[in-house]
């Protein structure tokens, strides 16, 4: 099954409505993976990604650089 694209609204909704400014900060500190840009004004993120960083929350290890070179 192919993974789903989710733009900035959706990644918040799944992230139980995180902030923008929080999301950018964990993707600097490199915890959230950096999006894939699809133009200059259009950027995704796959929503594996985001399962991912879910079930590291899930299992209680603390935010971790995941995403390096994303």
């Amino acid at each position: 099954m192919a993974d789903r694209l989710l733009r900035l609204p959706d990644v918040q909704e799944k992230l139980g409505n995180m902030s923008i400014p929080v999301i950018y900060r964990y993707m600097e500190q490199g915890i959230l993976p950096r999006p894939i840009k699809l133009s200059t004004r259009m950027a995704v993120w796959k929503e594996s990604w985001l399962d991912a960083f879910i079930d590291s929350l899930d299992s209680g290890q603390e935010l971790k650089k995941n995403f390096d070179g994303q």
